[in-house]
């Protein structure tokens, strides 16, 4: 690529978690990468890769966890003036943890608050048994009632995925040179 864009016009070699298949044999991989030249290095424009997620009116995002474990619904009041959310609770939703797909390593019982769930019929969970125990130790699921249901936070959404993006960023800002030069041998 240096001898189409020149080494001057490198960026970053930007890595990128894949999903893993749950029936994958061996060491699979489990990233891509991108590299990314500019036609010039100084004049390209940047724009960061995510955008903080809304809540209130119109999001999934209408529930609030308090560091005491309560959880709650958002009131009115609350999804339509998000400055009158308590500043001590945690603003996340909840989303199927059954998956569109069947799987056969996820399928399985899980007893959860003393009941026991199963997947509907010709699906599966979307985790592995162990990853359904450390979804329940961390406190991430939900019981709705018919069926289990993950638990997602705005804050651990958004720092899970700045602080991977600002750790590729660091990786390849430290490897860029070295990359290359394994690269031109």
């Amino acid at each position: 690529m240096d001898e189409v864009f020149g080494d001057e016009n490198f960026c970053a070699l930007i890595t990128y978690r894949t999903s893993v298949p749950l029936t994958s044999v061996g060491l699979p991989g489990i990233s891509d990468h991108i590299i990314w030249y500019a036609k010039q290095r100084a004049a390209y424009k940047f724009r960061d890769l995510f955008e903080f997620r809304d809540f209130g009116e119109k999001s999934r995002f209408t529930n609030i966890e308090f560091e005491d474990g309560e959880r709650r619904g958002l009131t009115q009041q609350e999804q339509s003036q998000p400055a009158s959310i308590p500043s001590s609770g945690r603003v996340f939703s909840v989303e199927n943890l059954v998956s569109s797909d069947f799987t056969p390593s996820c399928t399985f019982s899980f007893t959860f608050e003393g009941i026991e769930f199963s997947a509907t019929s010709d699906k599966s969970w979307k985790t592995h048994l162990e990853g359904m125990r450390k979804l329940a130790k961390a406190s991430r699921i939900s019981n709705s009632g018919r069926t289990l249901r993950y638990i997602n936070s705005i804050l651990t959404t958004t720092r899970l995925r700045s602080s991977r993006i600002l750790g590729a960023i660091r990786l390849v800002m430290r490897t860029k040179h070295t990359w290359f030069k394994h690269i031109q041998r």
